[in-house]
């Protein structure tokens, strides 16, 4: 099984598939479908030799968002279907199965087919896979990403693209002076545009104010003469002394 595709390492959402070897052949056309729709499937043939086969299968387990069994008399038989059965109830982990022959559980296996969900099982092995990909529990986010079915050499190769494309860019700042204006505190300032001349003064319209004749003199008016000899601006004459004319003080002889 392990030659047509490599079952999930990752963290995201991904199938957990519980079967008996037994029926190996029948369960690989159909997970297979299932895994040219880009679904996530992890399946025991992905343990690599010498490691330890339980630890390994009770991890991936812990790690899925679902579990994918496929019923028979012969997973009714086995020790390992029944121990990844209870770990995936004990978990809380949505278990959807198949019924692949008249297989009657019993006893423990009928407490814990309690609590799965049960599958139509069609004859034809397309059926079989719509009916996992339509089931409501099966959401988006178990599909694969364009960018995971890109080969892991293929990062590299880019990888080293862009680092060549950056040493190439630096050795060129380096010829044009881009690192002295960068350390040197910036860009050089762009300079500013000449000033855009100015129109000349355009002349006067108005002319000039015509200087006036100057006033003849004229002798004070009466109303003033009155304001300045009248009683109110008189003072009062001291002892001693009398006035003159123009309202100015004498002494007395």
């Amino acid at each position: 099984m392990s030659t047509f595709f490599t079952p999930y390492e990752g963290k995201r959402p991904y199938l957990f598939i519980s079967y008996s070897h037994r029926n190996s052949q029948e369960v690989l056309e159909t997970i297979t479908l299932l895994h040219q729709r880009k679904v996530r499937l992890w399946y025991d043939e992905g343990i690599p030799a010498g490691n330890d086969w339980p630890k390994n299968i009770e991890t991936h387990m812990r790690s899925s968002a679902m579990v994918l069994f496929f019923l028979s008399k012969t997973a009714l038989a086995s020790n390992n279907c029944l121990s990844e059965i209870e770990t995936a109830v004990a978990l809380k982990k949505p278990v959807l199965y198949f019924t692949l022959d008249d297989a009657q559980p019993e006893g423990r296996w009928a407490e814990l087919m309690q609590s799965c969900l049960p599958l139509p099982t069609p004859a034809e092995t397309k059926a079989r896979a719509d009916q996992v990909t339509r089931h409501k529990k099966l959401k988006g986010s178990f599909y694969r990403r364009w960018w995971e079915t890109i080969p892991p050499g293929l990062f590299g190769l880019l990888l080293a693209v862009i680092l060549f494309g950056a040493a190439l860019a630096g050795a060129y700042g380096v010829y044009a002076g881009w690192w002295d204006r960068l350390l040197s505190g910036g860009s050089t300032p762009i300079p500013s545009p000449p000033p855009r001349p100015q129109p000349p003064p355009r002349p006067r319209l108005r002319p000039p104010p015509t200087p006036r004749a100057p006033r003849p003199h004229r002798p004070p008016s009466r109303r003033a003469w009155t304001r300045w000899t009248s009683p109110t601006r008189i003072r009062r004459r001291p002892s001693g002394s009398s006035w003159g004319p123009w309202g100015l003080r004498t002494r007395s002889s």
